[in-house]
């Protein structure tokens, strides 16, 4: 991702403090599209349809009756993800209805690297002892050997398994490949751009909104890695007894806290760095441009209701949901939030009167069990 793109912006007064030796990311300068020229073809002719709909607005529904209608109407989207001719399609819809065994049974049969990752993150959404019977038989490794997926996860996976197993110097290894590797979209992250891609004129702006809302949960609700190891095999008392290990940690929490794809990665990344002791400065400023992304975004949503809410602007609502499923399908949470942040028209000094300044919070006790 172009330097130019990334949503940190030190402040000039921290700038000139102790963090000012850090790396500093800019604030985004200008826009650029969602999508690259490598986008998959039906992503590249998704963003090209008119995001809202001409159809007249249905009668207002309320309570059950609404929410039926907006069920059924996601419900045809993902009947036409199931009944795509397009792999990555019909791989999602399968992950959507919960089949991973029959993800498995495909991604073994061709090979694919594309079902590969649909079936792993299928299988990703049961716990370990709950996951159908047919997920052992896929491995993070595998995935990885195949160029499947996002190593970053596929690593952090290996670290879990590594951890379990007590393997001292397999962690010390993963978490240097782990530093060396940026996050990028996984698969889930282009179930919200395929909604665009599936649906039809007769629905509504309205209509659109709420089955937007499904995919962004399906998307929202997906498996994270397991990072809650990080805070044990990078905790400061770990370290002092394995200080080849702090390099490794510093560096992972700098691709996180500076590169990750998702807002959660980010701040994952920064409270890791809090832990190693980063400078107060540092954290600070970072959160802050951080929240400025997120208050930017919450900002330009809340616009489209009007007069208390008393009435709603579909279209534009739409439009802002369109973007954001774009965004993800390839640059990420992270990238969308810098956009946003740069159409507010506001820098990150001018957001900080309303965002409440990060306080710092204490290390976590250290593992009973140390690795």
């Amino acid at each position: 991702m172009p330097a130019t793109l990334t949503w940190f912006e030190l402040t000039p007064a921290a700038a000139s403090g102790p963090a000012a030796s850090a790396p500093q990311a800019l604030q985004p300068t200008a826009a650029e599209p969602a999508l690259s020229a490598a986008a998959p073809h039906w992503l590249l002719e998704a963003s090209r349809k008119p995001p809202c709909s001409a159809a007249p607005e249905p009668p207002m529904l309320s309570g059950s009756a609404a929410e039926a209608a907006e069920q059924a109407s996601w419900e045809l989207v993902v009947a036409r993800l199931l009944g795509s001719p397009n792999t990555d399609m019909r791989a999602a819809g399968l992950y959507v209805t919960d089949q991973a065994e029959a993800l498995v049974r495909e991604a073994q049969g061709s090979q694919s690297p594309l079902v590969m990752e649909w079936a792993w993150l299928a299988c990703q959404k049961h716990s370990t002892l709950a996951q159908p019977a047919a997920c052992a038989s896929l491995t993070a490794q595998q995935l990885l050997d195949a160029g499947a997926g996002d190593p970053h996860s596929l690593l952090m996976a290996l670290l879990d398994e590594a951890v379990a197993a007590r393997q001292a110097d397999r962690v010390d290894e993963l978490l240097l490949r782990l530093a060396a590797v940026q996050p990028k979209a996984q698969a889930v992250d282009r179930i919200p751009a395929m909604t665009v891609a599936l649906w039809s004129e007769p629905l509504s702006n309205t209509t659109r909104a709420a089955v937007m809302g499904h995919a962004t949960g399906v998307w929202a609700a997906a498996v994270l890695p397991p990072y809650q190891r990080l805070s044990l095999v990078c905790h400061p008392e770990v370290l002092a007894t394995r200080p080849s290990r702090r390099q490794a940690c510093e560096g992972l929490a700098r691709t996180m806290s500076e590169r990750g794809q998702h807002l959660l990665q980010v701040s994952l990344g920064l409270r890791l760095g809090e832990t190693l002791g980063w400078p107060l400065e540092e954290i600070r400023a970072k959160r802050l441009a951080a929240d400025a992304g997120v208050q930017s975004w919450s900002r330009a949503q809340l616009g489209h209701f009007k007069r208390g809410g008393a009435e709603f602007d579909a279209c534009g609502f739409v439009k802002e949901q369109v973007q954001h499923a774009m965004a993800l399908a390839e640059r990420g949470e992270r990238w969308f939030l810098a956009q946003q942040l740069l159409a507010s028209g506001r820098d990150v000094a001018a957001w900080s009167a309303e965002i409440k300044p990060y306080e710092p919070r204490p290390v976590p006790p250290a593992p009973s069990d140390p690795l």
